[in-house]
């Protein structure tokens, strides 16, 4: 559910307007929608610009390349078809991958999870790792936040988006597990391994803080449990 909150901003800039997508209904099953972010300073998008990725929907078909944007306040992924933007449907789509231009990396997003705290099962995760029975999952938000702005002895206000994400290490038998990027969290999801995790990131010069060398570290995981 998403929520409105209220905080003190003090600037005065102008605000982008984002309105795109009209309501219809392709023969796929793909839906675009109306969306209308209008007075909404920031970006609902995890990244702004269009990159080419590819998704699999949920009978496990893989839908090819396109040109796509995932939207973190709604939720859902939006591609480019036949020169128009389409949203789909979150539920149609079980997974999906972007190809980061700036270091030839990949970014993968899956749904189908099971549901807890305000989630459910339709909802994408970033997939920092899924090499054996503990996953690391990194989940996006969006919330569109009330902003007040104070200038020239009026006060006026308007909307920005915020943005975060959590961190999950996830297994069929534990379910989820909410971390932060420290050590000793890490260390409470594998208590009988400290000493070997401790002695693995002093080796490799681990940052915990990095996504990247996070996931390094539950890959580990997975190969000593």
């Amino acid at each position: 559910m998403k929520k409105l909150f209220l905080i003190v901003f003090i600037t005065l800039s102008s605000f982008p307007v984002f309105a795109q997508m009209v309501n219809m209904h392709a023969n796929t099953g793909e839906v675009m929608k109306a969306k209308k972010y209008i007075g909404v300073e920031g970006s609902p998008y995890l990244f702004p610009e269009w990159r080419t990725g590819t998704f699999t929907d949920v009978d496990g078909k893989s839908r090819g390349k396109y040109q796509l944007r995932y939207n973190i306040y709604d939720d859902e992924l939006e591609i480019i078809k036949e020169k128009k933007a389409i949203s789909l449907n979150h539920q149609l789509v079980k997974e999906f991958e972007v190809f980061n231009p700036e270091n030839a990396g990949r970014s993968l997003f899956r749904s189908g999870y099971p549901a807890h705290d305000e989630y459910d099962p339709s909802d994408f995760y970033g997939v920092l790792n899924d090499d054996g029975d503990f996953h690391l999952l990194k989940k996006y938000s969006c919330t569109i936040t009330k902003v007040e702005t104070r200038g020239y002895g009026e006060n006026t206000a308007t909307q920005k988006f915020l943005q975060s994400s959590k961190y999950y290490v996830y297994s069929e038998k534990t379910g989820f597990i909410k971390i932060n990027k420290s050590r000793k969290s890490i260390f409470e999801v594998f208590p009988k391994h400290e000493q070997q995790l401790k002695t693995f990131i002093k080796k490799n010069k681990i940052n915990i803080k990095n996504d990247n060398d996070l996931a390094r570290l539950i890959q580990f995981c997975n190969s000593i449990n």
